[in-house]
């Protein structure tokens, strides 16, 4: 089975990002992960996880090329001083145990910008059932702040910059 089509739309973009993540090998086409919007990052299953592939979109929203990332661990790549590191135990061990997980994260591009991370994840699993990497989807989130959210923060992270346009690299 592929994976979902390109979408133009960022109402179409926010709800793409909500699309069950592939389950399994076959549905990981290296070829087709760049068809997609999201940004998709995929990884072997043992700490500290390094990245097998990832598509334009991550390349365009982390700013590592593939070829520089691949082989690297997504920790080291992503993750600095303000990363939750009580939030990626937990999001670990949940992925550890089979289930797919979620969470936000302050993560940082290759540039050093920080960017608010809403990451989920899951086992990707062969025809035998052995689960054989990891895929995440990021999407990047952008806090509002007290005023502009109407004065209700607890409606904080109101807005989510998607890649919905793909950022062609070499």
């Amino acid at each position: 089975t592929p994976l979902p089509p390109l979408v133009e739309d960022a109402a179409e973009s926010i709800s793409a990002y909500q699309l069950p993540l592939p389950k399994s090998i076959d549905e990981i086409d290296p070829a087709k992960l760049d068809e997609d919007a999201r940004a998709i990052v995929v990884t072997d299953t043992n700490h500290p996880f390094r990245i097998i592939n990832v598509n334009t979109a991550w390349e365009g929203l982390c700013g590592y090329s593939r070829d520089e990332c691949r082989g690297k661990s997504l920790g080291a790549l992503l993750q600095g001083p303000d990363t939750d590191g009580g939030a990626v135990t937990a999001l670990v061990a949940k992925l550890l145990s089979g289930e797919e997980a979620g969470t936000v994260l302050t993560n940082y591009t290759k540039s050093g910008k920080k960017f608010r991370n809403d990451l989920r994840v899951r086992n990707v699993l062969d025809e035998m059932g052995k689960t054989v990497s990891f895929v995440g989807v990021l999407r990047e989130v952008i806090h509002q702040d007290k005023a502009s959210c109407g004065g209700n923060i607890e409606s904080g992270y109101l807005s989510v910059r998607e890649n919905s346009q793909l950022p062609f690299m070499s």
